[in-house]
Parts: C-alpha cells; structure tokens; sequence
C-alpha cells in the first residue's frame, strides 16, 4: 500500500478517532464499538490500512511502515501552524509514531523507568552519602528517561499538532498526563529546580502504563467506569463535605483550644502528666486534683494534629472518625475537657456518616457497574447474532467434557479405524468389538479405564481426607522434654512417605493411561504433578529426619530439626486437592463455580489496585522517606531500624542493632550505619557501640560523650518500596492508619495529610467498593443459573429414587420432618387429639369442597375443641376469636411488649427498695397480659391449629419460660436457699426474647427475617468455603511458625537460655512467653487466621511472624521479609474477597 496509489479511501470514522478514543465515549459504547467495528488497532493510521489494504494484496503488516498510506483528512490540516500536511518530514514523524513497534519500544521504557522509580531510596541523601554511585546512576537514568519522554512528546506534538485543530495531541485526554509528566521532569532538571517541591511529582510518569490497559477490554471497561462514576461520585462527596463542614463548625464552636489543657502546678508551674486532658470542675470527665490548674498552654494530642482548633484540623479529626479507626479515643478526650454528653455528637456523627453517606460510594459505584454492564451485554447481543446462543453454551451445565473422556475417545477412535460415529463409543465397547488392536493400546485402555474409574477417585478422596487430618495434627512439642513428641513426630514422617508414594503411584497410573499428553491436558493433573515432584524432591530430607527421630534418644533429639529445607512447607498444597470433595456438594461446586467465574473480573481489578499501590507508595518514599520516626518508648530488640544521635556528626544516621550487651546498665548496642560516617579525625566507620535515650536504668544517666540513639523507626514507615507497598496496604486496610499519619507528618506540613485521605478515598471507598460490586454483579447474574441447576439436580435425583408411580403418588404422601422439640409437641398434641377425637371431642380437618384444607385464621378451620372440651359453636370462642381479630388486641400487646423491653433495660445490679417493688409488680402483670393473650389466641383456634405457628411457638416458648421464672421465684421467697430451685432462674434470661415478639407484629420486620432465614443456606455454603481457605493458611501456618512466636520479656534478650533473672531497666522479672496469637497448632491457627481475616491489629501478628527465627531464639527485626506474603495474600483472600462473597 504505497503513498499515492490510487487505493478507494474509506469514509472517516470518527468513532476510532484518537481524541475520542481518549475518554468522551462511555464504557458500553467503547465495547460496542469495537465488537462492530473487529480488532482494534494502535492508530487511525494502522485502522485505514486495515481496511484500505487491498491494493497490493499483501497483508498490512507485510508493508514497511515508511511506506504506510496515510489518511490526509484524519490529520490537522497545520500542526504547530507551520507544518501542513504534505509536509515530508510530517508525514515521515506520523509514520514513526503511528508505527506498533514505536508504541512498544515507549511502553518498554516506561516499564524499565517504574523500575527505576520504585528502586529510589529516599535515605540515599547527599547530607548522609555523599559519594553515592546508586543516586548518580538513578539521577543519569532519570534524565535519560526525561529526554525519552520529551522526544516521543515533542514528535508526537509535531506530528498531530499541540492543541488546536481535530486530532490534535492534547485532544487526546491520556495525552495530557504523559504531557504533563514530561513538562514536571524538564522542570526538575532546570537550574534550581532540583531543590524544589516539583521534585516528588516526577514519581506520576508510573502512571504511563494507564495507556496500555485501552487495549484490553476487561481493563478498559473498568477504568471508563471509574471515569463514568465520576459526576455520580461528585454527589456524594458533596454530601460528605456537607457533613464535614455542619459537624466542623460545630466542633469549633464547642471545642476549640479544650484538649490542649493540661494541669499546671501552681507552685512551680510543672505539667501534672503531658497525656491528661483536663476540663472544668463539675463537667468534664477528668478535674485537676488541688494545687493544680487547668490551662491551655500544651500541644494537642497526637503531635498536635488531633483538635478542633480550626476548621481544617476539625475535618480532618471527623474525617477520622468517620473511618472508625481511633473515633473512640478522640471522643474520650473530648469527654475528658468537656463533658461526658459529648457522647451524641459522635454517635450521631456515626450514624450520619459512616453507616450512612460513606455507602453511598458502594450504592454509586455498584449501581453504574450494573447499567454499564447490561449495556455492554445489550450492545454485544445487537452486534453479533450469535452472542446469545454462545452465552446459553457457556452456561449450560457439563458443557466442557473432561480431559479424561477426550483421552477415552480418542484411545477408541484410533482403535477402531479412521472416522468417528456420531455417538462416540464407550470404552468397554471398544474393547469388545476389536479382538485385533494392539496390545499396548489394550493394556493402555485398561490403564485408562482404572485410571478414571470411581474406585480410584473415591481412593485418592479417601486418602486426601486422611492427609489433611495428619497434617492438621501438627503441633508444637519439645522433642526432649516430652517424651510422646518423638514419636508423633515419627509417625507424621512415616505417614508423609507413604501418602508421597500413594500420590506417585497415582500420578504414574494416570500417565500411563492417558498419555504424558493427555494428562497435562487437565490443569488439576498439572498441580498435582507438581506437588508430587516436589514431595519427592524433598524425599530425602524426609527419610533423614524419620531416621534421626528413630535412631536418636534424649538430647540428642535437638539435632532432629527437619533438615532445614523450606520444601517441606510446600506439601501444604495438597490440601487444595480436597477440591476434589466437591463433586459429592453439587450445591457447594455450583458456589464455587460462580466465585472462581466472578474472580476473573476481580483479577482484572486487582491489576488497577497493584498499579495504584505502587503510585502511591513511590509517591510516600518521595514525600515520607526518611522522615518517618518515633521516640525510644520500651527496650531496643536485634535488627532494629533506629536513628543514632553522633556528637561530631550534625545529621541523625540511620543504623540497625546488631548485638546488644546487658551485661551491665545502661545497656550497649552496636549499630551497623545504612552508609559509612565520617567522624572529626576523617575516619569513616560502619559500626560502633551506643547507648538508647531514656533506657540508661532508673537511676543512671545516660554519658554525654557517647552517641545515643535518639529515635526508632516505626514499621510502618516509606524508607524503602517493600515497606511503603506494606504501609499503604496496611491504610488501605484502615487498620491504624492515623498512627502512621502521625508520624509520617510529625516533621512535615500538615497538608501532607491529604496524601493519606486520597488514599483512604480512592482506594478504599472508590476501589474496594467497585470489588465488592463486581462480587454482587457475579452472584447476581448467576442466580438463575443456580436455580436451574439446581432444579435439573433435584429432578435426577428423584428420577433416580423415585419411579413414575411414585411420583404420581408423592402429593399424598406424609412429609418427614425434623425431630426437633416442636415436632415432638405436634405429635403429642396430635396423639391426644385423635384419642380425644375417638370419644367424640375434635372434629376432622375442615377442608374446601376441593379437597384443600382452610387456613387455620380462617373461621370455617376452627373445628378441634379447645383445651378438649369447647367445641367451634362456643359462644366462649367465638368471642375469644372475635378479641384475638379486634383492631386494638394486637396494639395493645405490641404497647405491652414495649413496656416489657423498657422494664427489663432498666434493670440493674443493686435495684432497691420501691423502683425494684415496682418494677417486680410490672413484671408480674406483663407476664400476666401475656398468659391471657396466649390463653385467648389457644381458646379460639385449639392448641393444635394455634402451635403450628413459628410466631406463635416463640410466643409460647416466652410465656412458658416467664411462668417458670415467676413461680421459681414465689417459691423461693426472694431468700438465698432452696439453690436448687434457683438454679433454674437461668430461665429468667429469656425474658431478653420478648422484643423479638414484635417482629411477628411489624410486616417490615416479618419480611426482613424471611431473608435472613432464606439466606442461611447459601450463607453456609460460604462458610464451609471459609473454613476451607482458613483451614488451608492455618496448617501452611503451622508449618512455617510453629513454635517459633516467642519472645523474652525484657527485649534485649534474643536466647531462651539467657531470659532468667530480673531487667535491671524496670525491675520486672524476665520470663520466656508465647504470642497471644500464635500457630503452635491447628486451633490456635484458625483463631489466627480469624483475627486476621477481622482486620483487627494484623499489622502487630504480621511482623511478630516476620521478625520469628526459632524456637529457642526471640525475634529479629525484618528477619524474614518474604513471609509477608503470606499475611498479605491471606488478607487479600480471607479478608476482603471471601469475606466479602457473604455480601454477595
């Protein structure tokens, strides 16, 4: 396709136009869009070749791209208002830039410049390095990057124009990013630029890899989302700054200046405690003892940032609030300088808030998914003709056969010659039909048929099941000490080796049916040769421990440690075979099926969330880096990050602890420096001994002449990528995140702190809202997928246990119910009801003329005798019938149910005298009310028709208990004797069941406990899927920290042997301790897994598991890095996505 051919040139499609490709179309009409219009391509340029590349009859991509033909009209006529468009040197740059290979050599470049942005070390300073080669080189390969960047923007600029015209570069809205970037890096690099606050912004060039996610549909559509969002999201975020400013103001009004009042000696004008608020005498919680004033002369809590000083400090304490995280100790100091009324500013600060404004972003966000998707779906249906019968195909049960029967066919097919009937034979019939085939193919179909026989599978599910239990049993012992521990151990590695060589067996069996071929056809094959490998290439290390576990007695038992190899941790992966349990829950696989197909569009998601964690922690390593840092508070531990105070050196350098002496006080630590310091005789040093600040003993100061450490590094900090990566997790999370707020700002400007509220709200409501939408999308959608199959499953169930005249039957027959307490007082009701009905005393069930019985509230139904004796034409009933119906009958039970409610919040330990008279004398006449009610509702319907109620059993069950509860305590007395009879005023605790009464008496009510009961089946299901991913983490955890989480109480101490004696820091007594949360075994484990999967306090378990070495050593700081991968993906896992499935 040669310039200047006389080739027919297609109309413009201004659909596929760059600028509009930019962000003027919504997410559905991008799609459908491109499902018209086929492939998409890079440009305008490469999209007229496609349907222009006819002439020379050689596919496009065959033509050198200096030769492309380009589309004069798709082009600003001028570009810069000097070059036009028949300009050669115009039309060589568009070919350059409109060429795919350009386009990719640019995306390399951006990739290889996020890895030398996220490999800044922002401590790597020239006050602390001077002589630094890592920041020349960083600094080179910025510039160079720069100059890369400029040069692809300036011919960009040159080829479509800057601004004016169609087409131009900045009509593109992508474009302005990358235009904006490159502007803030020349501008780093002019004289005098370095030095200023432009610096930090050059970490946005990252975002560069936003243009290739245009190219992938799943990606695309959710970023159009987002942007579609936008308008909707402005609404709420308007409604929340509402809140912000009405709850501001009035904080200030009320509490400006109240919580930097401390109590000030009027003697000598010292601070009674820098931590206690004080306020008015006779108001506020916490009053100056004598001698002391309350004044405002101290820094507000929190490094001053905690205040409603101003409106600025008060929305962001709200703003903290509204996130629940330290909302309580915010309102205890408020109390403390104020009042203790201050209660229902936050409550209702809550209640508006959080609960209600902050899901507004959940109902926004799930709501646009929702619309976007169905025109998405709609737009395709219209499109392609076929898109729906492939939808049904997708959906349909069983469409996709298992590798296992392509193998059999195939086995069959080459058996018996060339062509394939229409119904493929079986594999018995094979067999029987041809007696000349090959032997091998006869013993391999034998193989294959053993291979995937029921036997087997039912075998290896057997053995899976067993596996797990062994492997649950794990535990932490002492091989020494406890003498069962050997041999349990030993019995463990015995069991290990043969459920290894079971597996192998398996493995083999299977590949010798099916072929190498065949096998790895099927994923779950796949992983579970990989498991296999992997058992056998720790074999060895396996028979070596069994060995020394047999052979070996006593002490010499400490040497039987595992061999040290870390594969053995990988055998926890077998545990993912119990998938397998499935088939036997179709109920739980359909479940499951719809989680892993709603993980896909999840996975999309989590690609936007890894990108949007690395901008945000490379931007806090610029901003934070280096800053981060807190006072000496408790003992110094090995591997701690601290910052050492020289009395020569001007600067603080950060150094690690590498020994510590306690041989004598003040303690000694030696520090290796993060860069060698140059002292005054110009010697540099790596490593001396210091001492830290304010941990000298009670009564010994600390020398003037030897270097101190000064401050610690929290973990939480930006110092480097792996720990800002885990620092914005951990605020994503909202787990503590005002804490590390504090401190990364403590030396910086207050307005660093929006850094962590456009955090918090474009990660965590913006984001992590859009998953769970996804989430409820997924379930959603595949509801009526789940009712069908279930549905199909139920009727081959009974097709398979129940004939046709069964079932011609079935209406007839009596319905089995469960043998609970009230199927067992239905059928005593009806045992007595019939014998009574043999002396004349019931009627038979009223039914229509139709055979179909009358609803109980009907009057017609009432046949039974009440109590046996009143017959349905009792004038006695027909009144009791008419009160029951009466209009005011239910209102003024529902008013007596509320007076029950009120009665019982009000009581308390240590009523006297009239209030407890009083409140005994209601309760009797309310136990009373409820007697007669119940005797009322029994006499007009029979206790029969009136039991069959669930309302009406909880009802009954109340009145029966307070019956018990009153006549227990008549004949008690009130006194302390008779205990036995008082035992049983255990039953007065279901006097709390008398609110739920009101549910049967509000529709509302009635209709929302339907859905909670309706949803206990699929909540279960969920549960079991729960425990199946906590159970699996609990015993990799077992495996990787048994025994390991203990520490000595004085943390100066790293050995077991050496935790004896007293601190001579505190004079507390040192003792060897065990984590509270801990993996020591499977129970222990699971509760672990659960607070972790809560999000409460999992910073703190996180690294207490990172910094364990062994079990008879404490911890080192960052001792193993790499086990953060196991909290974080648990979190990812069992906090946010499992947890997040019962919303679905």
């Amino acid at each position: 396709m040669m310039e200047g051919s006389g080739a027919k040139v297609a109309p413009e499609d201004s659909a596929n136009s760059p600028s509009v490709e930019g962000g003027s179309r919504s997410a559905a009409e991008i799609v459908a869009s491109d499902t018209q219009n086929g492939p998409k391509f890079n440009s305008a340029s490469s999209f007229e070749d496609a349907r222009t590349g006819t002439e020379n009859d050689l596919p496009a991509k065959s033509v050198p791209w200096y030769k492309k033909k380009l589309k004069d009209s798709q082009y600003n006529p001028r570009s810069l208002f000097c070059l036009n468009i028949s300009n050669p040197l115009r039309r060589g740059i568009i070919r350059l830039v409109e060429w795919p290979l350009f386009d990719q050599v640019i995306l390399a470049v951006i990739f290889i410049n996020c890895g030398f942005l996220a490999a800044y070390d922002p401590i790597d300073t020239a006050e602390l390095n001077p002589d630094s080669q890592r920041r020349a080189v960083l600094e080179d390969a910025s510039l160079a990057f720069t100059i890369i960047f400029t040069i692809e923007c300036g011919l960009k600029v040159l080829a479509y124009g800057l601004y004016f015209g169609h087409n131009a570069y900045l009509q593109d809205s992508w474009n302005w990013l990358d235009f904006g970037i490159v502007v803030i890096g020349i501008v780093d690099f002019l004289p005098g630029g370095g030095s200023s606050n432009l610096s930090a912004l050059r970490t946005f060039r990252v975002m560069r890899p936003l243009r290739a996610i245009t190219r992938f549909e799943e990606l695309r559509f959710l970023v159009m989302l987002l942007l579609q969002c936008i308008p909707m999201l402005m609404n709420v975020i308007g409604l929340c700054t509402f809140i912000f400013f009405v709850f501001g103001i009035l904080g200030v009004q009320l509490w400006s200046g109240k919580l930097r009042q401390r109590c000030y000696s009027q003697v000598d004008g010292s601070i009674l405690d820098p931590d206690f608020v004080c306020g008015p005498a006779g108001f506020a919680f916490h009053e100056c003892p004598t001698n002391y004033s309350c004044v405002q002369m101290h820094e507000n809590p929190n490094f001053g940032i905690t205040n409603f000083d101003s409106i600025g400090y008060a929305i962001l304490t709200i703003f903290q609030v509204m996130t629940y995280e330290g909302w309580t100790e915010i309102m205890y100091f408020v109390q403390d300088a104020y009042s203790f009324w201050v209660v229902i500013y936050f409550f209702l600060l809550i209640l508006i808030g959080p609960i209600f404004a902050i899901q507004l972003f959940l109902v926004v966000i799930s709501n646009k998914f929702a619309e976007t998707k169905a025109s998405i779906d709609a737009a395709k249906v219209f499109t392609d003709p076929n898109a729906e019968k492939k939808k049904k195909l997708e959906e349909k049960p069983g469409l996709v056969r298992s590798m296992t029967a392509r193998v059999l066919k195939k086995i069959g097919s080459s058996m018996s010659g060339s062509g394939s009937p229409k119904v493929a034979p079986t594999a018995v019939d094979v067999v029987q039909a041809k007696e000349n085939i090959n032997i091998f193919k006869r013993v391999q179909l034998k193989v294959a048929q053993f291979a995937t026989s029921a036997q087997l599978q039912k075998f290896i599910i057997a053995v899976i099941i067993i596996n797990t239990l062994f492997m649950a049993l794990e535990h932490d012992c002492d091989l020494v000490e406890q003498s069962y521990c050997s041999k349990f151990k030993l019995s463990l590695e015995i069991a290990n080796i043969i459920f290894t060589v079971i597996f192998g067996l398996e493995m083999f069996i299977k590949m010798a049916g099916l072929g190498l071929k065949g096998y790895l056809s099927d994923p779950y094959n796949f992983f579970d040769m990989v498991i296999v490998i992997i058992s056998f290439v720790e074999f060895a290390d396996v028979l070596s421990l069994a060995g020394c576990l047999a052979s070996k007695q006593g002490v010499g038992l400490k040497s039987c440690t595992g061999g040290g190899s870390g594969l053995s941790v990988l055998r926890t992966f077998r545990l993912v075979r119990v998938v397998k349990l499935l088939r036997a829950f179709p109920a739980l696989q359909r479940q499951i099926k719809i989680i892993v197909t709603t993980f896909n569009s999840v996975a999309s998601l989590l690609v936007l969330i890894m990108l949007f964690l690395m901008i945000f922690s490379i931007l806090g390593m610029n901003v934070f880096g280096g800053s981060t840092f807190g006072p000496v508070e408790s003992g110094l531990m090995l591997g701690q990050h601290v910052l050492v105070s020289i009395p020569e050196v001007s600067h603080l350098r950060p150094a690690r602890i590498r020994n510590i002496s306690v041989e004598a006080v003040p303690y000694h630590y030696q520090v290796e420096f993060r860069f060698p310091v140059q002292v005054g005789n110009g010697t540099n040093i790596e490593s001396m001994w210091t001492v830290g600040d304010g941990l000298c003993g009670p009564d010994t100061a600390c020398p003037e002449d030897v270097p101190i450490i000064s401050g610690v590094v929290p973990r939480a900090n930006f110092d480097d990528l792996v720990h800002a990566i885990v620092t914005v997790f951990q605020i994503l999370t909202q787990e503590d995140w005002p804490i590390v707020m504090f401190y990364a700002t403590r030396s910086g400007s207050i307005w660093q702190c929006l850094y962590f509220v456009a955090l918090i709200v474009v990660g965590n409501y913006i984001l992590f809202n859009l998953m769970v939408a996804i989430i409820i999308q997924g379930f959603a959608e595949n509801k009526e997928i789940m009712e069908a199959q279930e549905r199909e499953d139920q009727m081959q169930f009974a097709g398979a246990q129940i004939s046709s005249s069964d079932l011609k039957a079935a209406p007839n027959q009596p319905q089995v119910k469960r043998k609970t307490f009230w199927f067992w007082l239905e059928w005593l009701s009806e045992k007595m009801s019939s014998q009574l009905s043999k002396l004349g005393l019931t009627a038979e069930t009223p039914r229509f003329e139709d055979g179909t019985p009358i609803p109980f509230e009907d009057p017609r139904a009432i046949q039974d005798k009440a109590f046996w004796l009143l017959p349905p034409s009792s004038n006695a009933r027909k009144q009791c019938h008419w009160l029951m119906k009466h209009k005011y009958f239910d209102q003024f039970i529902l008013f007596c149910i509320l007076m029950s409610s009120v009665a019982l919040a009000i009581q308390r330990p240590g009523v006297r005298g009239g209030e407890k008279a009083f409140l005994d004398w209601l309760n009797n006449l309310l136990n009373l009310i409820f007697l007669i009610e119940c005797l009322v509702k029994v006499t007009a319907l029979s206790f029969v028709i009136y039991i069959k109620t669930g309302w009406n059993k909880l009802d009954f069950f109340i009145v029966f208990t307070s019956i018990i509860d009153t006549s227990i305590e008549y004949a008690t007395g009130g006194s302390s004797g008779f205990s036995a009879l008082r035992i049983l005023r255990i039953f007065r605790i279901f006097r709390a069941l008398r609110p739920l009464r009101v549910i049967s008496r509000a529709r509302g009510l009635r209709i929302v406990v339907t859905t909670l009961t309706s949803s206990v089946k699929p909540i279960l299901n969920t549960v079991v899927i729960a425990f199946g991913v906590f159970l699996i983490f609990g015993i990799l955890g077992v495996q990787l920290f048994s025994g390991k989480l203990n520490y000595c109480t004085d943390a100066a101490i790293h050995r077991k042997e050496d935790c004896v004696g007293t601190n001579p820091l505190d004079g507390s007594t040192r003792s060897w301790n065990l984590r509270s949360r801990n993996f020591n075994n499977i129970g222990e484990a699971l509760l672990t897994m659960f607070v972790l999967a809560s999000q409460d306090n999992w910073p703190e378990h996180m690294w207490n598991g990172v910094d364990s070495t062994g079990k008879e050593t404490g911890p080192i700081e960052d001792y193993a890095v790499g086990l953060l991968l196991y909290y974080i993906f648990f979190i990812l896992v069992g906090g946010f996505f499992v947890l997040n499935i019962f919303v679905g």
